[in-house]
């Protein structure tokens, strides 16, 4: 059994675990824990806010999952 270690954790609570890396495998799907993970990374980047623009946002897992049919 593989161990667990923390790769990212920040001050929102998002946290990602090595195992949880390995679903970036080609042909995978994604964990969430994952996609929250860029997502907290990307909103607090600076190149990604221009002056005098709309900021951006990018959503964590849980914004965009619908209920599928």
């Amino acid at each position: 059994m593989p161990r667990r270690y923390v790769m990212f954790e920040d001050m929102f609570g998002a946290r990602v675990e090595t195992i949880a890396l390995q679903s970036l495998e080609i042909g995978s799907n994604v964990a969430g824990s994952v996609v929250d993970a860029w997502a907290h990374v990307l909103n607090g980047d600076p190149k990604f806010s221009i002056p005098g623009m709309p900021r951006r946002l990018f959503c964590v897992h849980t914004a965009v999952l619908g209920d599928r049919p």
